[in-house]
């Protein structure tokens, strides 16, 4: 489409496309036994065809392309130059084979890729310099250096192979020879409670016992060097790629943390050699890492943050030199603290921006000083820098958070928030903190741009626009307003309702929203939507829709006549249910003070997490009209020791994550009893509908089917929705349609005492 002469073309029979719009070409492909491209000049529509191609592959630059083409007599690879249409070939006299996984240099001057011969030989790597014309061969099998029992992995198209930064390395796979086979015998599996392999899944324990290994080819020297091996099996390439982190967590299982406990090995890429290790560090992929420069290692380890100076041989700790803490203990949320965050590096990797809870720290790393940049402690705000912090991939699929790197001598932007849900950006620029905007609404999805700031806001009553800061001008304008014509709708109130410290329960607040066409004189059924903290509903725009994917749609709840109630709770260690209905008995106190709220029309609503909550205060005695539980744990005891689809354990998700519980069940077995709502079926008199989908393997739908059944046998009042085919977050737009308009029909009913849908009537098949 040419948006400036408003004019379209249509290519029928290609599969993807690539544009390269520095030589306004677009390259087309098809496939009918071999890769057939098409090259078009849009700007002179003249084409080039490539046809019966095995492989191809652009470089970075996307100016050249190296393809193979398909010939049973003889291999032929040639390089097509974009900018002037020429081709060269690469020199070879090889076998019949495939040629495949081509690969470019960043610089562009090299091409590497497999090559298989027909007869199924052993893969050869090639590394082709198209500056000298240097084609290099890489045939483990005739390497003094290659290690005897490991091949050069086949040539997989999920596995790495890749060139290092510097353009000088060449990193690729290789595996044990031969395979290794389980040894469990035909028609059993067998697991022992000393593996330290934990997943329960035959295909992912041989594919765990077979996992590749990684080496890396100089092409400086020719040499060859093995980086991982069965035990530094997890690795990150960093620095440039001329460092390796290596890590493994063996001793730490069973796993017990979301994130869990590793050791970790620093290695050079160009000499093998090991610069730095250490044990038992915390939260591995998410707090651990190298600078650019790869001068300052960064990781977490027994509440603290350290940074260790691998030029000085010195580590650093930031405690030393910052007042505040650092981490946040929350025994409500985990037995271990975590850390605020890293915001990044300077340019010269020397200079460390570190969060506490509410600002913005300043840490010479060389001079060891620290200095605070903003004052949020002192407004009640947390500040917490803009950037597009990268994730580095490890080679097997596992990222590894990465700090971005920031210039000091730009301006810096900042978003900010409070605990009223208030919310905004700032900019900081010499010394001094201006504030784009700071008020009762949502604001977010910054862009930086040269000029300024973009971002977005909304709030409840107010459709999503764009915004532009002008740093040059300091002034705020409205560049787009979508959903203009939702002005002409009446929308309804909002408020934030925040209660006093009762009963050691901080931070006890709520959002409640007003029907669409409230009035005072009537009275109005509600619906509370649980789940850990929702009153942040206060300043986000409901798109009224009627296939709204967690269940209820608060913008057509509200047009019902319904008020809509969000509240954030506060929890207790080995409490999750108690402290769940604790919160909402506190809340609904202050609530009902509204007397346009009918208090014998009140339902409640929770999926996953918020289901389990509906489940707990439901079999607690208390009395509401109707409740909705969707993928909501049932018994704390058999989610312990459920695992989840793919066969992980999840004692990780009890003890440390949402269960809130402290220790194992066999430990705490009074606490696990009185917080699953199972054993208080008996206790429930609330009309209750349970969904989940019959493929929910997250919170397994025995937990719904389970409930259920105990429900049944209590003769109590409740209905079960099975969804074939969904997992724990539903995609079908059918079975999300489905579930909404039931979900309605069953508050509607009790609620308001509309007619019993046919589905909910009992022996209606």
């Amino acid at each position: 489409m040419n948006l400036q002469e408003d004019t379209q073309s249509h290519f029928e029979g290609y599969i993807s496309y690539t544009y390269i719009p520095d030589l306004h070409i677009l390259l087309l492909e098809s496939r009918t036994g071999g890769i057939n491209l098409k090259l078009l000049n849009l700007r002179n529509e003249e084409h080039q065809d490539l046809n019966d191609l095995e492989n191809y592959a652009l470089n970075g630059r996307k100016t050249r392309l190296v393809y193979s083409l398909q010939d049973t007599s003889a291999p032929k690879l040639e390089v097509y130059d974009l900018e002037t249409g020429t081709r060269k070939p690469i020199p070879l006299k090889l076998e019949p084979g495939t040629h495949n996984r081509f690969i470019w240099s960043p610089d562009s001057h090299k091409i590497a890729w497999y090559y298989t011969p027909q007869a199924n030989e052993e893969p050869i790597l090639f590394c082709y310099n198209l500056s000298d014309q240097n084609l290099m061969p890489f045939k483990a099998s005739n390497r003094a250096d290659f290690p005897k029992d490991k091949r050069v992995m086949k040539s997989f198209t999920h596995k790495p192979f890749t060139f290092s930064k510097t353009n000088d390395r060449l990193f690729f796979c290789t595996q044990s020879i031969p395979r290794r086979k389980l040894a469990w015998g035909s028609g059993v599996e067998i697991y022992r409670s000393k593996d330290v392999y934990e997943v329960m899944n035959p295909r992912y324990v041989e594919a765990h016992i077979n996992m590749a290994d990684y080496g890396v080819w100089n092409l400086e020297t020719n040499g060859y060097q093995q980086v991982t091996d069965s035990l530094w099996q997890t690795s990150y390439l960093t620095a440039n790629d001329s460092l390796i982190l290596l890590t493994h967590s063996r001793p730490y299982h069973p796993r017990i943390k979301l994130i869990n406990d590793a050791d970790i090995q620093l290695q050079s890429t160009l000499t093998g050699d090991s610069i730095f290790g250490a044990t038992k560090i915390e939260g591995i992929t998410s707090y651990t890492g190298i600078e650019p420069h790869g001068r300052f290692m960064y990781y977490y380890k027994n509440g603290s943050w350290l940074i260790y100076d691998l030029k000085q041989k010195v580590e650093i700790d930031l405690a030393v030199y910052i007042p505040t803490s650092l981490s946040t203990v929350d025994p409500s949320q985990s037995a271990f603290p975590f850390p605020y965050g890293l915001a990044g590096f300077d340019k010269t990797g020397t200079q460390l921006l570190v969060y506490d809870q509410f600002d913005i720290w300043q840490v010479d790393l060389i001079k060891h000083q620290a200095k605070r940049l903003t004052q949020g402690r002192e407004q009640g705000r947390t500040y917490r820098l803009i950037t597009e912090s990268k994730t580095l991939q490890n080679w097997e699929g596992t990222s590894l958070f990465t700090p971005a790197v920031i210039d000091l001598e730009q301006p810096l932007y900042l978003k900010s928030n409070d605990e009223a849900y208030r919310s905004g950006f700032a900019c900081y620029a010499n010394g001094k903190l201006t504030d784009i905007a700071f008020k009762a609404s949502r604001h977010y999805s910054p862009k930086i741009t040269d000029k300024g700031l973009y971002y977005l806001e909304e709030d409840q009553d107010l459709p999503p626009r764009v915004m532009f800061w002008n740093s040059a001008k300091t002034k705020l304008k409205l560049c787009y307003q979508s959903n203009a014509h939702y002005t002409h709708f009446a929308t309804g109130k909002a408020e934030l309702l925040q209660l006093s410290n009762e009963k050691q329960l901080d931070n006890l607040q709520a959002t409640l929203l007003y029907p669409f066409a409230y009035d005072a004189s009537k009275s109005y059924p509600m619906i509370i939507d649980l789940y850990e903290q929702k009153a942040g509903a206060i300043h986000h725009y409901s798109v009224p829709i009627l296939g709204d994917r967690k269940g209820v749609n608060y913008a057509r709840l509200r047009s019902m006549g319904y008020f809509v109630l969000c509240p954030d709770f506060t929890y207790k260690s080995n409490e999750p249910g108690a402290s769940s209905k604790q919160s909402l008995d506190l809340i609904l106190k202050e609530v009902l003070n509204n007397t346009a709220i009918d208090s014998s029309r009140i339902g409640l609503n929770g999926y996953s997490f918020g289901g389990y909550e509906v489940n707990y205060i439901v079999g607690s005695g208390a009395g509401f009209a109707a409740a909705v539980s969707g993928g909501g744990l049932s018994d704390l005891t058999r989610k312990y020791t459920t695992v989840d689809g793919v066969g992980n354990t999840k004692f990780y998700h009890l003890e440390n994550y949402q269960g809130r519980m402290q220790g194992p069940y066999y430990e705490n077995q009074q606490a696990y009893m009185d917080n699953s709502p199972i054993w208080k079926v008996d206790q429930v008199d609330t009309p209750l509908l349970l969904y989940t989908g019959k493929e929910d393997y997250h919170v397994n739908r025995n937990q719904s089917i389970a409930f259920y059944l105990g429900l049944k046998r209590a003769g109590k009042e409740s209905s079960l929705l099975l969804y074939p085919d969904q997992g724990h977050a539903f995609s079908n737009l059918k079975a999300i349609h489905d579930l909404n308009d039931r979900i309605l029909e069953w508050f509607e009913h009790y609620l308001k005492g509309g007619p019993k849908s046919l589905w909910m009537k009992a022996n209606a098949y």
